[in-house]
């Protein structure tokens, strides 16, 4: 089991998206989570906080300073500062987990302390016919359903592979939301046509 200290992990994930990325794989074949306490003679003594995390494809750290996890088969994952897990749930009830699918990327709006919207990507549809999709929502004030779900984006281009769903989500400085697509793999050529979303 590899160990990480927490405090590089709140660092990495704080400084740019790319060592997000690079982190978020590392970190996720761990699925354990670890505070360094001390380095002495080039060792570290570490406290396990945390295991058995589930598959994941987004880790990040909310203007809260809270740990959100989005789990591929259909949950988010909140830890606090006191490494206290919360898991919600969702009515969305077109998820796709085949593959590459599931719930993907979480962001938060800029305004997040005062809005409290949370984004989410996540692969929607069938083995026939599935897509892309974003929402928004916040926490609920109680419980762990999370029902209130707004609708941000959708893939028009329908595509029969269960990979490439792109779906990475970051916030330019005026608030224009960015949105990965991908490309189904089989379907990259789409990427020149202007009236494919792939």
């Amino acid at each position: 089991m590899s160990l990480i200290p927490l405090n590089i992990v709140f660092d990495m994930l704080k400084k740019s998206s790319f060592c997000k990325i690079s982190l978020v794989l590392f970190y996720l074949c761990t699925i354990t989570v670890v505070k360094a306490s001390a380095i002495i003679d080039g060792s570290i003594d570490a406290e396990l906080l945390i295991e058995g995390l589930p598959k994941s494809w987004s880790i990040t750290v909310s203007p809260k300073n809270d740990l959100f996890l989005t789990d591929h088969s259909g949950g988010i994952i909140l830890l606090d500062e006191n490494w206290q897990k919360q898991r919600y749930s969702t009515s969305i009830i077109d998820l796709f987990t085949d593959g590459q699918g599931g719930f993907l990327d979480i962001t938060f709006h800029p305004d997040y302390l005062t809005n409290d919207w949370i984004y989410l990507s996540y692969s929607a549809g069938n083995s026939d016919s599935n897509r892309l999709k974003v929402v928004r929502f916040a926490l609920p004030v109680e419980g762990n359903e999370i029902t209130q779900i707004e609708h941000v984006f959708t893939v028009l281009s329908n595509k029969n592979t269960p990979v490439h769903y792109g779906g990475r989500l970051a916030f330019l400085p005026d608030n224009t939301l960015l949105i990965s697509t991908g490309d189904g793999f089989d379907f990259r050529e789409q990427a020149q046509l202007k009236s494919s979303h792939l």
